[in-house]
């Protein structure tokens, strides 16, 4: 999804916004992405939860699954070094 987020998420940097076509397709593949399978469903907190991580020099992702079931998604992405 990273890759999916990355275009648009350039675009709220400060004098960065200036929609284009490669923006209207990664919208539209976003929201393409978030409204199929797997849909997030809510936990069971009497189940084990399982938290899957991945870490890049780009960024961040994490999973909360329960059931082969996603719980939540989050990413982000670094900042880069000084």
């Amino acid at each position: 999804m990273q890759t999916l987020v990355g275009l648009l998420t350039e675009l709220l940097k400060k004098d960065n916004f200036h929609w284009h076509d490669e923006a209207s397709l990664a919208f539209k593949n976003l929201k393409e992405v978030v409204t199929q399978a797997p849909v997030l469903v809510l936990p069971n907190f009497t189940l084990p939860i399982q938290l899957e991580t991945d870490a890049s020099g780009v960024g961040i992702d994490t999973i909360l699954n329960q059931n082969c079931h996603s719980i939540t998604f989050f990413s982000k992405k670094m900042s880069s070094p000084m």
